[in-house]
């Protein structure tokens, strides 16, 4: 299908008519946003586009594309030249012998969610993010060079990260997404963020081997074209693979100034600078305090760590302390009811609440009250 390259971003166009030219526009102007179609100045008439999607095959209405793309009337579209088209004919047939692993890779996705909430992944609106900045601690160089540089800083850094978003999330395998400070041809028609999975152990130095695994495999793979969304049967019908940002969390190498996809959570690591960024959807903003300070601090715990996580915490030692006076206080009632009479107990007083949670999966005590029945059903029956 056509595409349109409009600054970073593509779009594809599924429909098109020819009509009246107006008088007096040179070629490739905007000239008109209407509900279903834009409509284009050409040579010889003007061009009603319409059918309009994202790259990945999200739907766009005229008005949409425009909001989407800050496209107004008036404006000079991008014309792609013959040695762009060349260029990224060339990237699009060196990459496709890939596209299966990608597609494997896309269609397996685990988020990390920041925050348990019934609203999900609701990023893509596009929205402004709360930036703050973080400290990556002296004590990582001091890690590095205890280390004999085996282990980048990079490499360490990521590793810590992630550790940092596996304690938030309560998930121990996920994905985030990874934007790389080299880019592969146009980020409009390829993906400057791929999927990198995460898998934390109590040993970091089986964490960061994973992670030096995982950035070999993104040096063969590279990227992928985004339109692979759209063409992939196994991929097309999930909606969250329709937007540009595909999962919650992103993490960021390198030149913070570059265009991105909007994720809930992104967390840029600047090596050279000293320093890295977070950008917080607002509506996390209040629910994750202190995150830039708790991040710096919980990288350098790592750092003068023996390796082993298990002791490494996310609270500080005040809030440690509290939590010890909270332990430490008068004692509760305490009740005659067995565990399984409890629970029913809750059941009935709040069957929609959350009782347990694995991962990103939760089981309400309506739902565990249920699954204790069948159990117990077929228990006495054998």
């Amino acid at each position: 299908m056509p595409k349109i390259l409009v600054g970073d971003d593509s779009m594809i166009v599924t429909r098109s008519a020819v009509s009246d030219p107006p008088a007096g526009i040179p070629p490739g102007m905007l000239v008109r946003i209407g509900e279903e179609a834009l409509t284009v100045s050409t040579m010889s008439g003007s061009l009603d586009v319409s059918g309009l999607m994202t790259i990945e095959g999200e739907p766009l209405s005229g008005y949409g594309a425009a909001r989407r793309y800050g496209l107004e009337v008036g404006q000079r579209l991008p014309v792609v030249t013959g040695a762009d088209s060349d260029e990224l004919t060339a990237i699009a047939e060196r990459l496709a012998r890939h596209e299966v692993h990608w597609e494997r890779r896309l269609a397996s996705l685990v988020p990390a969610v920041p925050l348990r909430s019934k609203r999900g992944f609701t990023s893509a609106s596009g929205g402004k993010s709360v930036r703050l900045s973080w400290r990556i601690p002296q004590a990582v160089d001091e890690w590095v060079a205890r280390h004999e540089s085996r282990w980048q800083q990079q490499e360490f850094l990521i590793s810590a990260c992630g550790v940092f978003l596996a304690r938030i999330a309560v998930i121990e395998s996920f994905d985030v997404e990874l934007m790389r400070c080299t880019d592969i041809g146009r980020p409009g028609v390829f993906a400057a963020a791929v999927p990198f999975r995460f898998e934390i152990v109590t040993d970091f130095e089986a964490v960061l081997a994973h992670v030096r695994a995982e950035l070999d495999l993104i040096d063969r793979k590279q990227t992928y074209p985004r339109d692979l969304v759209r063409r992939s049967p196994r991929l097309r019908d999930q909606p969250n693979l329709r937007r540009e940002a595909k999962l919650p969390v992103g993490i960021v190498l390198g030149d913070e100034s570059r265009r991105r996809p909007h994720w809930e959570l992104a967390i840029g690591v600047q090596t050279q600078a000293g320093h890295g960024f977070i950008d917080l959807d607002p509506s996390l903003h209040d629910q994750l305090p202190g995150l830039a300070e708790r991040l710096s601090r919980f990288v350098e715990q790592i750092a003068n760590s023996d390796g082993m996580l298990g002791a490494i915490a996310l609270a500080d030692a005040d809030e440690c302390d509290q939590l010890l006076k909270w332990g430490t206080g008068p004692a509760a009632g305490t009740s005659n009811s067995r565990l399984h009479e409890l629970v029913q107990s809750q059941a009935r007083a709040t069957p929609d609440a959350v009782a347990l949670c694995h991962g990103t999966t939760e089981l309400t005590y309506g739902e565990l009250n249920s699954a204790a029945d069948a159990l117990a059903a077929v228990l006495r029956r054998n």
